[in-house]
C-alpha cells in the first residue's frame, strides 16, 4: 500500500521577485522543486528508472523441464556469493527424500529450521535481505507460511543482481552436493517445494522438474510479478525440514521411510458408554526419529495419523 499523504502536493510556483532574487533564479529553484518532487513521487510510487526497470534482461518464455539448479538462468549477470554449504560435517548417508505435508492447521510461529533458513540466507547474501516466515491466518488460502514453514526471499528477477543472488542460491541447493548427489542440499534441508520465475519445483516430485506456476506463462505484465514468484523465491518445508532435525543442520540424517498414511476406520464411541479419567505413568509410545514402538523403522509425517 502506497504511504498515505496528508495535505495538498503541488509543483512549486514562481514568480519575478522583489528585490530579494531574479526571475531566473525563482525559475531555477522551481525546476529543482519540481525535478525533486517527480524524483522522490517515483520512489514512492516504485517507478523503477527504464535504464535498471529490467537490468537483468528478463523475458517471459515457456520452458518447463527437469534441471539440477534454477530454471531459465540468466545471461551475463554479475557475480554472486556462492552458498560455504552445511555448518556442520555431512555423513554420505542421505536423508529421506520429502513428502507432500500441506498446510492443516495454523500457528505462524516461525518454526526453528524455517528461522535458521532464513538466518542462512542473510549471511550468504547480506543482512540487508528480506525473508519473510509469519502470515496470518485470515490472510489468503492454504499456506505453509501459516505454519511458520515457509520463506519468502524478496528478491526480483528483473534486477540484476537480485537474479544472480537468486541463481547461485537455486544452483547450490538443486545441484550436485559435496557427494555428488543432485538436489542434495534441497533434500537435506527438507525442501517441500520451491516456487520462482513463474515455476515451481516439488521435492516430493523430483522428476517433474519445473513446470508451469498457476498459468503464470500467460500473465507477463509486471502486475503479476507476486502472483507468479518473480519478486520473491517462495521455499516451503516439510515438518522434518521447518523443525531444524534434518542432516543438514545436525549431520544426523533422517532416514527412516515415512509411516503408511493409513485413515483409523474407528467410530465415535456409544453416547451411552461412561467415560472415566484412569491417570497413568508417562511412557515413550513413538520415536519418530528411530520409529521404535512399531515392527519397522518409520517417520511420523503431518497428516499420517488421521482420524
Amino acid at each position: 500500500m502506497l504511504p498515505h499523504i496528508k495535505g495538498h502536493l503541488a509543483l512549486p510556483s514562481f514568480r519575478v521577485r522583489a528585490g530579494g532574487g531574479s526571475f531566473e533564479s525563482g525559475f531555477k529553484h522551481a525546476l529543482v522543486g519540481a525535478v525533486s518532487f517527480v524524483s522522490i513521487s517515483a520512489v514512492v510510487l516504485g517507478i523503477a528508472p527504464a535504464s535498471v526497470a529490467n537490468s537483468s534482461g528478463w523475458t517471459s518464455t515457456t520452458w518447463t523441464g527437469v534441471r539440477a539448479g534454477a530454471p531459465e538462468p540468466g545471461v551475463g549477470l554479475p557475480p554472486a556469493p556462492a552458498p560455504p554449504g552445511a555448518p556442520v560435517a555431512l555423513p554420505p548417508e542421505m536423508d529421506t527424500p520429502p513428502e507432500y505435508e500441506g498446510q492443516a492447521q495454523c500457528d505462524p510461529t516461525p518454526k526453528p529450521g524455517t528461522a535458521r533458513l532464513a538466518d542462512y540466507i542473510r549471511a550468504v547474501y547480506g543482512s540487508q535481505e528480506s525473508v519473510w516466515i509469519p502470515r496470518g491466518c485470515d490472510v489468503g488460502g492454504q499456506s505453509e507460511h501459516k505454519e511458520g514453514r515457509a520463506v519468502d526471499w524478496m528478491v526480483d528477477v528483473r534486477d540484476a543482481q537480485d537474479r544472480a543472488n537468486a541463481e547461485s542460491f537455486l544452483n547450490w541447493m538443486l545441484g550436485p552436493d559435496q557427494f555428488g548427489v543432485e538436489y542434495g542440499n534441497a533434500i537435506r534441508l527438507g525442501i517441500m517445494y520451491i516456487g520462482w520465475n513463474d515455476r515451481i519445483w516439488r521435492g516430493y516430485d523430483i522428476q517433474r522438474g519445473w513446470t508451469e506456476l498457476k498459468g503464470c506463462f500467460s500473465k507477463s505484465a509486471k502486475s503479476s510479478d507476486n502472483y507468479c514468484h518473480r519478486n520473491h523465491i517462495h521455499i516451503s518445508l516439510t515438518w522434518d525440514g521447518a523443525s531444524g532435525r534434518t542432516s543438514f543442520w545436525d549431520g544426523t540424517p533422517l532416514s527412516a521411510p515415512f509411516c503408511p498414511r493409513n485413515r483409523s476406520t474407528a467410530g465415535p464411541a456409544p453416547a451411552t458408554r461412561a467415560a472415566a479419567v484412569v491417570g497413568i505413568g508417562q511412557f515413550r509410545v513413538l520415536s519418530s526419529r528411530s520409529g521404535e514402538g512399531v515392527g519397522d523403522s518409520l517417520s511420523v509425517a503431518a497428516g499420517s495419523m488421521e482420524g
